[in-house]
């Protein structure tokens, strides 16, 4: 009888032991899976403009202008190439009451010239070829690009109209997000008008521009509401941003337009 007591015994010592290192080995999981969120978090949210969102806006812009338009003079179209970019820091900088970006940083305008050059003149558009069969890659990085502009406009308000009531700030918030996201585009927009090409229109853009922005005048109530890291609700906004973009690339803008004119 001692001898079956003391191998049951030692059965659920054996399986306890193994309990317990599963249960370790889950922790361990769930530990590692929060530290490459916590990364993934880091590196969307707290990532610099430059370089790695500025060579977005660069590839993206290229590859609209590329796919859309098609201009007689070489000039104007290297202006609109090079210079668009580095709209959001321009823009940005004349809030902040500075120098514009590119006399203070001219790189900038070295980085977009030769994004602008490889794009338009690589041997039989191959660069553009290479972009336009990772079309979905190129519509997240857009995506994440107008996340992270709607942000910056937004976090720069906060801080330019701290004195304001938390409702006009709200509002300046608001009204400057959509301006520092959508300004390229209305640039772009302006020149299809003027130049007689055709630009995917405005409405879908908007309308994914207003659903980001109020997200991201309102992520620190959200935050406090569910209990979590404002920086994570950016990275929520970030990736909801890329991921309308993608339906915005793939979805007809008829479609897009009958959608916010029945729900909004």
């Amino acid at each position: 009888m001692l001898n079956i007591f003391e191998s049951y015994s030692n059965f659920n010592i054996v399986k306890f032991a193994f309990l317990i290192n599963d249960r370790s080995n889950c922790i361990l999981y769930n530990v590692h899976i929060t530290c490459y969120m916590s990364y993934f978090v880091k590196a969307l949210v707290d990532e610099k403009r430059f370089p790695v969102y500025f060579v977005f806006d660069c590839i993206v812009t290229c590859f609209a202008l590329h796919a859309f338009f098609h201009f007689s003079n070489l000039f104007v179209f290297a202006a609109c190439g090079i210079l668009l970019p580095t709209f959001v820091d321009n823009f940005l900088s004349l809030i902040r009451s500075q120098k514009l970006e590119i006399i203070e940083n001219p790189y900038l305008v070295v980085v977009s010239a030769l994004i602008w050059v490889v794009v338009e003149f690589t041997p039989n558009g191959m660069a553009f070829d290479i972009l336009l069969k990772i079309t979905p890659i190129v519509a997240i990085f857009a995506g994440l690009n107008f996340g992270c502009d709607i942000l910056a406009g937004a976090s720069l308000a906060e801080v330019k109209f701290f004195k304001k009531k938390s409702a006009e700030k709200w509002i300046y918030a608001f009204i400057l997000s959509i301006l520092t996201s959508l300004g390229k585009y209305i640039i772009i927009s302006a020149i299809s008008a003027l130049t007689g090409n055709h630009f995917r229109s405005m409405v879908t853009i908007v309308g994914e521009d207003l659903i980001c922005a109020a997200l991201a005048c309102s992520r620190r109530n959200i935050a406090k509401t569910l209990n979590v890291n404002v920086k994570s609700v950016e990275c929520f906004i970030i990736v909801l941003a890329a991921i309308l973009n993608v339906g915005r690339t793939y979805l007809p803008d008829d479609h897009i337009k009958m959608f916010f004119t029945r729900y909004f």
